[in-house]
């Protein structure tokens, strides 16, 4: 195991339990603990992605990583965390003849050792809720290292499935799915017979098996309408099409009460199959009723315009159309605002300066592929300096060893409840005194709630007549 690998690790994955609000795994039983495994993956967050894998999955993972990567010190750094550079058609020619030999070799040196191999098939960043056709890699790597071996080392394929809240985004939640093997030895018969047939069979079997895992709209720029439709009916389609449930264990309850992230583990599984559901709606009414998707997405924008006018999100409180008092909403808020604005400060003053310099060093990345690493590795570093600072001050001041440890695991935590206090404020600063209140808007307000109700019953009727046509097949089958 490269020493690199093994001390970022344990870097990456208290970084990655920080930067996430939650993060659940589905399917981690098919990760086997022995045995070549080659693991395939979406690849919507650049960087992020190999970083939340590596932190995840227990065994080593060498990454096969495009070769504009593998420059200064970032590649000696890399190459000695054991990643592989692969050059891309887009990228150019290749520096040298026989451009990815040696990296195919690599790979076939680790998997013929029993190790892991990671790569991205899509070969880029692929949109969000969008996995792109996959190239024919991972297929050859996975026959080509069977093949050189009689075809007895058992290569796994582990398709999966990064699934992101939002992925731009800092206390945001993540879903990882590993899916069912797809084992490289089923190809021998083709393989033989034909290599390149072989390999474009398996990638299509992995295409579908990845897109299994992820959610997957079918076209890219119906991505902006599952979000749309989502925001408005999402939650009603899970407890509806689902259920909804808790999955916070005690402490999580406590913690994240102390912390202020958040107030439940919600269902991200259920989420992921909610939007996969839609998803193969919206594709479905584009095949057979154009005209009616159109008027839908016309509508949904249309509501969307007023909401960003009147600066309310989708789950705006009905209250206001019931005439309850806009005053009293104002003022839950601004008491909100007033009575945490100590622990903010708190954490405020304590995090300013290592996030500052955290976030500058990360946009200093020559790309934008490497922040995502200078991120973690640099707030790594800035935070436990900044707190070992702080820390020394209070014990030279006389501080007990009781206090000292009260007042350390306030550092952190204080810092996340000012980024939650700060969302929050923006979130909810419409309602605060001193601010346009829901009053003078009510009529606006009125409108905009009839519209909300004329759009949800269009998704209704849609929605019904999908279902039906979804039972009716079946039952035919």
């Amino acid at each position: 195991m490269p020493w690199l690998y093994t001390m970022s690790r344990r870097i990456f994955r208290r970084g990655v339990e920080f930067y996430f609000l939650d993060l659940q795994v589905e399917g981690e039983a098919h990760l086997t603990s022995e045995g070549p495994l080659l693991l395939a993956s979406n690849h919507p967050n650049s960087v992020l992605d190999a970083m939340v894998l590596g932190s995840q999955v227990r065994r080593p993972i060498g990454f096969l990583a495009r070769s504009g990567l593998f420059r200064g010190v970032m590649g000696r750094l890399m190459k000695a965390a054991g990643a592989i550079p692969i050059f891309r058609r887009q990228d150019g020619p290749p520096t040298k003849p026989g451009g990815n030999d040696d990296a195919f070799r690599a790979a076939f040196d680790v998997l013929t050792d029993g190790g892991v191999i990671g790569i991205f098939p899509e070969g880029q960043n692929a949109p969000e809720r969008h996995v792109r056709d996959i190239k024919t890699g991972v297929a050859r790597i996975a026959l080509g290292a069977e093949a050189a071996n009689g075809w007895s080392l058992d290569v796994k394929v582990i398709p999966i499935g990064l699934n992101y809240e939002e992925r731009d985004q800092f206390l945001a939640r993540v879903l990882i799915r590993f899916g069912p093997p797809i084992r490289a030895v089923d190809y021998r018969e083709r393989f033989e017979a034909d290599p390149r047939a072989a390999a474009r069979t398996m990638t299509d079997d992995l295409q579908h098996a990845m897109r299994a895992q992820a959610i997957h709209v079918h076209r890219e720029e119906h991505t902006v309408l599952l979000h749309a439709i989502d925001a408005l009916v999402g939650d009603q389609l899970q407890a509806e099409l689902v259920g909804s449930i808790d999955l916070r264990t005690l402490d999580e309850k406590f913690l994240q009460r102390v912390s202020g992230r958040g107030t439940e583990r919600g269902d991200l599984e259920g989420r992921r199959q909610v939007r996969q559901w839609i998803a193969d709606a919206i594709d479905h009414y584009e095949r057979t009723k154009p005209e009616e998707l159109a008027r839908l997405t016309r509508n949904l924008e249309r509501y969307e315009a007023h909401l960003r006018q009147l600066r309310l999100r989708h789950g705006f409180e009905e209250s206001a159309a019931r005439k309850v008092s806009a005053r009293w909403e104002a003022a839950k808020a601004t008491t909100y605002a007033i009575a945490l604005a100590p622990i903010a400060l708190w954490g405020l003053f304590h995090n300013f300066v290592p996030y500052r310099l955290t976030r500058r060093f990360a946009l200093r990345a020559p790309e934008e592929a490497i922040r995502s690493v200078r991120a973690v590795t640099g707030g790594a570093l800035f935070f436990t300096l900044a707190y070992l600072f702080h820390s020394s001050g209070v014990w030279g001041a006389g501080a007990t060893p009781i206090g000292l440890a009260l007042y350390v695991v306030s550092l952190p935590l204080s810092g996340v409840w000012f980024m939650r206090y700060r969302q929050r404020l923006g979130r909810y600063g419409h309602r605060i005194m001193l601010r346009t209140l829901f009053r003078s808007r009510r009529v606006l307000l009125r409108r905009l709630l009839l519209e909300r109700e004329q759009l949800q019953a269009q998704i209704d009727g849609l929605r019904f007549e999908y279902e039906r046509l979804r039972r009716k097949a079946l039952e035919s089958e």
